[in-house]
């Protein structure tokens, strides 16, 4: 199945960078946690959209790819 993208408005955006930055978690490990479940239902909830959670992820991912996340730093591993 291929995923759209979200064809978001600034003010979206912002929310959606918002809601990204209160979460412990890189992008790229935020699939399949509740932190991206949270994000999602908060976006739509915010928002009244339709978007799909993968359509979200893809944004995110793809905002972060323009430098918009900044970044975050990922935990140590234990050693």
């Amino acid at each position: 199945m291929a995923t759209k993208f979200c064809n978001l408005t600034d003010e979206q955006k912002h929310l959606l960078e918002d809601l990204y930055r209160a979460t412990p978690l890189a992008v790229d490990k935020l699939p399949y946690t509740k932190d991206m479940e949270d994000i999602h239902s908060e976006f739509l909830r915010r928002t009244s959209r339709q978007d799909g959670i993968g359509d979200l992820f893809q944004t995110l991912k793809n905002m972060g790819r323009t430098g918009r996340l900044g970044g975050k730093l990922r935990p140590k591993r234990p050693s």
